[in-house]
């Protein structure tokens, strides 16, 4: 028996009550429905509440302290577009600036004048890879290691 043949089997007992009984089936079916989102909801806020905290961040920072600081967590050099994504999780304002890459590549500029970034040039890869001063040797070389995270 098809849906419409039970429609119609109902609605011959009593059409009212018939779409009565159906109206509370849909909205039984949408509080639970509400409910789960709501529990995914919250479960998802509670998530991006400790990313966002992260072991010793500080969305009151300077924009030249969150990015050193999201270099330093990865423990690797990271190239702009790597610090912008990973920027993106804990600042949502960035999804509000026209362009996210000239916004983040003036302070990019700034930590490097000021010696807290040290730009990395590999060849055959375009751009540079930002590291901390301590992770060049002597001669401006990065550190083997390091190194072979970014190849």
């Amino acid at each position: 028996m098809g849906k419409e043949e039970k429609d119609q089997v109902i609605n011959t007992s009593n059409p009212i009550e018939s779409e009565l009984e159906l109206a509370k089936k849909e909205l039984s079916n949408a509080y639970t429905v509400i409910r789960e989102l709501i529990s995914e909801n919250t479960e998802l806020k509670s998530r991006l509440k400790v990313q966002k905290e992260g072991e010793g961040y500080n969305p009151g920072w300077s924009w030249i302290s969150k990015i050193v600081f999201i270099v330093a967590e990865a423990q690797k050099p990271l190239r702009s577009l790597e610090i912008i994504s990973r920027l993106q999780l804990r600042e949502p304002v960035l999804d509000k600036k026209n362009s996210k890459e000239q916004f983040v590549s003036a302070f990019l500029t700034q930590a490097t004048n000021y010696k807290r970034l040290i730009p990395f040039k590999l060849k055959g890869v375009r751009g540079n890879f930002y590291c901390l001063p301590e992770w060049l040797e002597e001669e401006n070389d990065l550190l083997h290691e390091l190194k072979q995270k970014i190849y």
